[in-house]
């Protein structure tokens, strides 16, 4: 299956990107630290905005104020501390305690955020099965999370499970994601074929690759040469 190695190399190198939502404020300096591109973002709080809006919980002060500890060590502000570096092991020592004082005083939005610090944290160090279970606990806390949580997470658990081989669990996962979302691109097509051609099913595979290729060149593109190779 050497095709599908190739293929979940490129879908997870090339789109995985952890991302952390605290604040609208806040997004675009959080995701640009985490290599997320920023009209990512904005597309997917952008469909917050054209769903009915969501009832949620607030985020107390007291909680922004702890958040905003985690973030400082998550993604530090070089422009304030040149030379700061991320310290994911005291991150994670400040969640734990965060998420001990959440066990009583927290909403599950709150909760929500807990957990998605973990993700990134854990991501950042390698430990990818403790990163799928915080993005689960994340998904798990829906509806009381923005729509544009549920799909950052939703898509992280996709890829994630992909590049574990848990290719039910990708595709469980991506297909609640274009259930969800009001805007499907031709990369999600793509990803949904090539999680079928590590399946060993290449009827389905061939078919999500072709409508990504026809979404892609029906806009004037052409598809990446990789999409190509596997249409072969």
């Amino acid at each position: 299956m050497k095709v599908a190695k190739f293929a979940r190399a490129i879908v997870v190198g090339s789109v995985l990107t952890p991302a952390i939502y605290v604040l609208v404020s806040t997004v675009s300096v959080a995701s640009k630290s985490m290599g997320l591109e920023t009209s990512i973002v904005a597309s997917a709080l952008a469909q917050d905005k054209e769903r009915k809006t969501r009832r949620l919980p607030g985020i107390s002060e007291a909680m922004m104020k702890r958040l905003g500890v985690v973030t400082e060590l998550t993604s530090p502000d070089t422009d304030k501390n040149p030379g700061a570096q991320p310290n994911f092991q005291k991150a994670l020592k400040e969640l734990q305690d965060l998420e001990k004082y959440c066990a009583k005083k927290c909403n599950d939005y709150e909760k929500a955020q807990v957990f998605r610090f973990y993700a990134f944290a854990y991501y950042s160090l390698d430990n990818y099965s403790k990163a799928v279970e915080s993005y689960r606990q994340v998904y798990l806390k829906s509806p009381n999370i923005p729509i544009a949580v549920e799909l950052d997470a939703l898509n992280s658990l996709s890829q994630l499970s992909y590049a574990q081989e848990k290719y039910d669990d990708a595709l469980k996962y991506l297909s609640a994601w274009m259930e969800l979302s009001t805007i499907v691109g031709a990369d999600k097509y793509f990803l949904r074929g090539s999680i079928n051609y590590s399946k060993g099913d290449k009827r389905r595979a061939l078919d999500d690759i072709n409508t990504a290729i026809s979404m892609r060149e029906s806009n004037g593109k052409i598809a990446k040469e990789q999409w190509y190779n596997l249409q072969l």
